[in-house]
């Protein structure tokens, strides 16, 4: 599954079974593609996205955002993961570690 397949499916799935409201999709959305930005400069696949690789990231968001936007990229992230893991689409749990 490719990184925007797997987006797409997350946000469906917060869609149906989460109910989540459309503004709540849409910055989910922006922090979730940004990712998808940095880890294509990375050269990087979900199934090579390591804690390691996750710390560079927000360290790089934090020194260009203010801690809220951060903190809710964190939790979007962490969601998106965490769904991801749930789904059998990540064998590790190496990123939430």
């Amino acid at each position: 599954m490719t990184f925007d397949e797997a987006l797409e499916d997350y946000l469906q799935w917060m869609t149906i079974e989460k109910g989540r409201s459309r503004a709540t999709l849409e910055a989910y959305r922006r922090d979730l593609v940004a990712l998808g930005h940095w880890m294509e400069d990375k050269k990087l696949t979900l199934g090579r996205l390591h804690e390691e690789n996750l710390e560079g990231y927000f360290n790089a968001l934090r020194s260009t955002r203010q801690a809220s936007t951060v903190a809710r990229s964190v939790a979007s992230v962490r969601g998106f993961l965490s769904y991801l893991l749930d789904e059998g689409e990540l064998k590790l749990d190496r990123a939430l570690d």
